[in-house]
């Protein structure tokens, strides 16, 4: 979700990557979560950190809590946002789960855009809004042809 928020708010202004230490699939909960603020996520896939060239990122953002952060290059700066996984909560909670980390992440990455100056104008002049929810953060997705999408699991939880 952070990437997907990310690339929404920063446009070209950064280049946004987004990893993960045990990639799965992009959650079907976070595809509905961003949706709901017309960020279209279809292209989007889960990848392991070790696809990640870290001689080209200046910021790594974690986001992990209960799970294990990846270890990276010391030279690279780096914040650390822990959220919780909305992946782990009841089924009949993650709708809001999934938004509320959406949210919470949206809100972080605004402070960040505003700091660094990386806002897009209309992201800087006009906040949107979106729903009011929460949800945790799920390994986020550069885009990849259709046929590079891992399938979603089943909804049981």
């Amino acid at each position: 979700m952070a990437e997907g928020l990310a690339r929404q708010l920063f446009g070209d202004r950064a280049r946004i990557q987004s990893a993960g230490s045990f990639p799965a699939f992009v959650h079907p909960r976070a595809i509905e979560a961003l949706g709901e603020l017309g960020i279209d996520t279809g292209g989007h896939y889960s990848k392991s950190v070790d696809e990640i060239d870290l001689d080209r990122v200046d910021l790594i953002i974690t986001l992990c809590a209960d799970e294990v952060c990846p270890v990276v290059a010391s030279r690279v700066e780096k914040l650390h946002w822990p959220l919780p996984d909305p992946a782990r909560q009841p089924s009949r909670r993650q709708p809001d789960a999934f938004r509320a980390v959406r949210d919470d992440l949206r809100q972080r990455l605004e402070a960040l855009g505003r700091e660094r100056d990386l806002l897009q104008e209309r992201q800087a002049q006009e906040p949107q809004e979106g729903p009011a929810s929460a949800g945790p953060a799920t390994d986020g997705a550069d885009p990849a042809p259709p046929d590079a999408r891992h399938p979603a699991p089943g909804e049981d939880d």
